[in-house]
């Protein structure tokens, strides 16, 4: 399963958005996923103007509902492409950094975002204080399956971006 653990605006419609795995790429490289996305919510739609119709309707606690499910509950069950078939479009994600691949990015979670300036952001890692919880209890928290890199915390800078910000 996938988290959104941060996000940062960069003007009034595009954010930068952490998303990420819990997998450890020193334990499975092939499962671990480390990103910030750019998003553009002028490029979705808004929610607020979905006229109420025999399937959706707006509603006051639950937000705008497709025949009675949440948003979340439709893409589950009918995919991204039941949402565009009701007009209905998810703000575009551009890459911005593949953390694993640009920096060999080794915790489980990606959860602090520093945009410094258009070309450098930093990311920390949530290192969980470097304890966890596990059937035997509360015991240090490992980067790889040897036990031999402990997590802790880590601040990362990723240099050479071009985020768009406006001066």
């Amino acid at each position: 399963a996938f988290a959104n653990s941060g996000i940062v605006a960069l003007n009034n419609h595009e954010f930068l958005v952490l998303e990420r795995d819990e997998g450890f790429y020193l334990k499975d490289p092939s499962k671990a996923m480390k990103r910030v996305y750019k998003i553009d919510l002028n490029q979705a739609t808004n929610l607020h103007n979905v006229a109420n119709n025999n399937e959706i309707k707006q509603d006051s606690k639950l937000g705008l509902t497709i025949n009675g499910q949440t948003l979340e509950q439709f893409v589950l069950a009918k995919g991204w492409d039941g949402l565009a078939a009701l007009n209905i479009h998810p703000a575009p994600k551009t890459l911005v950094v593949d953390m694993i691949k640009q920096v060999g990015y080794t915790h489980d979670k990606m959860e602090g975002m520093w945009l410094i300036d258009d070309s450098h952001l930093g990311l920390l890692n949530d290192d969980d204080f470097g304890l966890w919880k596990n059937d035997r209890g509360l015991e240090q928290k490992y980067l790889d399956n040897n036990h031999n890199r402990m997590d802790r915390s880590t601040l990362y800078v990723v240099d050479q971006l071009k985020l768009g910000l406006k001066k």
